[in-house]
């Protein structure tokens, strides 16, 4: 697992199938990412937006408040792909082996979060509790085969995509706390705030 210190502080980094790391503040602003340093703003966008993720085409797909949206690399458009039910977003989402998009969800600031699990029909469907609060990062790991997620206490679980629920692997040995996580390749990039 390759882990980096990334400044600004991010919400979320999503790696594109490039291989271009990409990072969001909590003003709108997307910067492209070198982990050596050197950071470069690309845009902003006017919505908020605590998750980033990169679809199979290469679209960059964001999850803020209820909302998914989708932001054209083209022009720059968005366009609301879905909705989380009753819920909104904590902070993460990745694709898994069907292409099918999972997301993190939370009622409130101190409830544990739910797996989400959106289908090519742009339905955003509770999978079940995770039993962990503040799932940042969410990572499909196709060398395991399994859904990984990092919550801010930099706990590392294995979360079951058919029930949702979440077994702890370890404690990620890092100062500071777990802001998010993206797959790149075979390795995880985790972004950390001290």
């Amino acid at each position: 697992m390759l882990l980096t210190y990334i400044t600004p502080q991010f919400f979320d980094i999503a790696v594109s199938p490039k291989g271009d790391i990409l990072g969001i503040t909590s003003g709108g602003q997307i910067w492209q990412v070198d982990p050596a340093g050197g950071h470069l703003p690309l845009a902003r966008i006017q919505v908020f937006v605590n998750a980033l993720e990169f679809d199979r085409s290469g679209v960059l797909m964001c999850a803020g408040h209820n909302r998914v949206v989708g932001i054209s690399a083209v022009d720059g458009t968005t366009r609301l792909v879905g909705r989380y039910p009753g819920f909104a977003s904590s902070g993460d989402m990745t694709f898994g082996p069907r292409d099918e998009m999972y997301a993190t969800g939370s009622p409130g600031p101190a409830a544990e979060d739910t797996l989400f699990r959106m289908g090519r029909d742009g339905v955003l469907s509770s999978v079940g509790a995770i039993g962990y609060r503040n799932v940042y990062g969410l990572v499909w790991s196709s060398k395991l085969g399994v859904l990984l997620g990092l919550t801010e206490a930099r706990e590392l679980i294995v979360i079951d995509r058919q029930t949702g629920a979440g077994r702890l692997l370890g404690v990620l040995d890092f100062p500071g706390l777990g802001y998010g996580a993206a797959g790149m390749g075979g390795d995880a990039v985790v972004g950390m705030v001290d």
